[in-house]
């Protein structure tokens, strides 16, 4: 659909988003970073639709381009060729994206509830609301998020896991198009990485949020996604998509569940063969050149 001769768009023109496309389209984004050896690819013509309420987990090798996916949906990382579009807009637009990172990003000298209002007061679509209002939505959030009576509590006085809920509120805050996720429950334990997982299913459903989540762990990615993106080795390209037939909100049967278990091994072994693809390419080159004794004996 586009080529590296293809001058890039953001997006597609619309006079208003449209209710029934899908709340994100990319088709054949491309794009790389500077470096003083030249420009490195990091995306290869990733195609990639989301629609309204629905989860979409990105999984893929290490440095495969999946945060800069994520920073291309945000309008932070400028496309080579191709286009992308949020809500039928450019992304960065009017349509805002909520994200999540891989560490809470709280301000320390405001309490939870507090935080939450500042997500409120960058509300999407320019809508405009009330201190009162601000209180009574961060409070429905804290209630979505398993937080009711900690709006008091500053972000030092609350565990790893219990902060990265508070981001997660304050992210959706904003009532954005498209909630984004990166890596947000990596800095925290099992049981408790298990315990999110369950709350962002929660959430998600609830408020019928549709979202885009860059994840390494596989199983959290199935637990999560109606769909399951695999990317390849760098540049980044989707190679292959695994749906979750399962009903959200997911449960702690399904997280520990033999169809949970089944889907992330079919996952697991699309991702090893070609990881070993990729370095049997990789060792060929080295494979096919003269052995340095060979060479002197000549």
């Amino acid at each position: 659909m586009g080529s590296a001769t293809t001058p890039a768009r953001a997006a597609t023109v619309h006079d208003a988003p449209d209710p029934g496309r899908p709340v994100i389209e990319i088709a054949a984004a491309r794009t790389h970073y500077a470096t003083p050896a030249g420009p490195l690819p990091v995306l290869d013509g990733v195609d990639l639709a989301v629609r309204p309420g629905e989860v979409v987990a990105v999984v893929g090798p290490s440095g495969c381009g999946k945060t800069t996916l994520l920073r291309v949906l945000q309008g932070l990382a400028p496309l080579d060729s191709g286009e992308v579009a949020v809500h039928g807009a450019a992304p960065g637009g009017a349509a805002e994206t909520g994200y999540v990172f891989q560490q809470p990003s709280l301000f320390p000298w405001w309490n939870v509830r507090r935080n939450i209002e500042f997500g409120l007061k960058l509300r999407a679509r320019g809508r405009r609301t009330s201190a009162a209002e601000r209180r009574a939505q961060a409070d429905r959030l804290l209630e979505i998020v398993g937080l009711t009576g900690f709006h008091d509590f500053r972000p030092a006085a609350l565990s790893g896991g219990m902060q990265q809920r508070v981001n997660l509120a304050r992210a959706l805050a904003i009532d954005p198009a498209v909630l984004l996720l990166d890596e947000p429950f990596s800095a925290v334990d099992t049981l408790t990485r298990e315990r999110l997982q369950r709350v962002l299913s929660r959430t998600l459903h609830a408020l019928g949020t549709a979202a885009v989540i860059v994840t390494h762990d596989i199983r959290e990615a199935v637990f999560l996604g109606d769909r399951v993106a695999v990317m390849s080795e760098r540049p980044g390209r989707i190679v292959a998509t695994f749906t979750v037939d399962h009903p959200r909100p997911r449960t702690e049967d399904f997280q520990h569940g033999e169809q949970l278990a089944a889907i992330a091994a079919r996952v697991y072994r699309h991702l090893k063969d070609g990881d070993e693809r990729a370095h049997a390419e990789q060792a060929a080159p080295a494979a096919d050149a003269p052995h340095p004794e060979k060479r002197r004996a000549r």
